[in-house]
């Protein structure tokens, strides 16, 4: 994407232990690049990680104990993924001082997690401020539809129930997998632009 001034589109998403991102931590982190046609770059890998949280605490509403069990179990130390990850960027096919621009859903939320988990001055280097949100942009066709009268389309905002309202497939088994999660935030992410086509 020319507009990208040689930035990288990328869509993230983390699973998390918790809410918190003071207190709970990162237990599976996907970064997968796009091209411009907005879909999974053929020519560079997405970054897929299995961590190990640290502690022993988490919220049972955002992990499964069979999923705290397996990261616990299989996961990699958190610096180590910070690692991994780290020579990951650097192989990516970016100028000097380019970064990675994010697409993701409820970004500000899984921001935080990843600040803590890379630190700030990482953060800073790999990652563009300017970012997309599948969130954000069916909250702003919402006020869109109702700016006009019209009833607005996505009365929840959350990943599934936008996919459904778009009439994308979800499989619920396989959701709450960061993976799955990126792959359907594409798929969404390019119906509200289609959505906002109509709109405007």
């Amino acid at each position: 994407m020319i507009h990208l001034n040689g930035n990288l589109l990328c869509v993230i998403d983390c699973e998390t232990t918790g809410l918190n991102p003071m207190q709970h931590y990162i237990w599976q982190f996907t970064c997968l690049p796009l091209d411009f046609r907005l879909d999974p770059h053929k020519d560079v890998g997405p970054f897929d990680i299995l961590l190990c949280p640290p502690p022993d605490d988490y919220d049972t509403n955002a992990i499964s104990k069979k999923d705290f069990v397996r990261a616990k179990l299989h996961g990699l130390p958190y610096e180590t993924g910070a690692n991994l990850f780290h020579e990951w960027f650097e192989r990516l096919p970016l100028g000097f001082k380019k970064r990675i621009c994010v697409l993701a859903h409820n970004w500000p939320f899984d921001r935080e997690f990843t600040k803590m988990w890379l630190g700030n001055e990482s953060f800073e280097y790999y990652f563009d401020p300017r970012y997309r949100d599948t969130m954000v942009l069916a909250s702003a066709i919402n006020d869109s539809c109702d700016f006009r009268g019209d009833q607005a389309p996505f009365p929840w905002l959350r990943l599934r129930q936008i996919a459904n309202e778009l009439e994308i497939e979800w499989d619920d088994r396989l959701a709450h997998n960061s993976f799955y999660d990126t792959r359907k935030t594409i798929e969404i992410y390019k119906k509200l632009l289609q959505r906002m086509q109509v709109i405007i």
